[in-house]
């Protein structure tokens, strides 16, 4: 099943941002853009998001999905 770049940041944005974390994102070298690539600005963790991933791999993936930020905390 081929996803949107859109729909594929807007679920590891919402995830990231459960487990704390403040992503910014940046468009993969690729020419056709299937690949966008987050890091947190906080502790460096990343998500990577492909539309087109190779067969048995996942559409997002990452450590930001999976850790909880460690970065500083802003204060309130």
């Amino acid at each position: 099943m081929n996803r949107t770049l859109w729909s594929l940041k807007r679920q590891a944005a919402q995830t990231a941002f459960l487990r704390g974390h403040q992503m910014y994102w940046t468009a993969g070298a690729q020419e056709k853009r299937t690949e966008l690539t987050g890091c947190c600005k906080r502790c460096g963790q990343v998500v990577v998001c492909t539309s087109t991933p190779q067969v048995n791999q996942p559409h997002v993936t990452g450590s930001a999905l999976q850790a909880n930020c460690s970065g500083p905390r802003m204060p309130a």
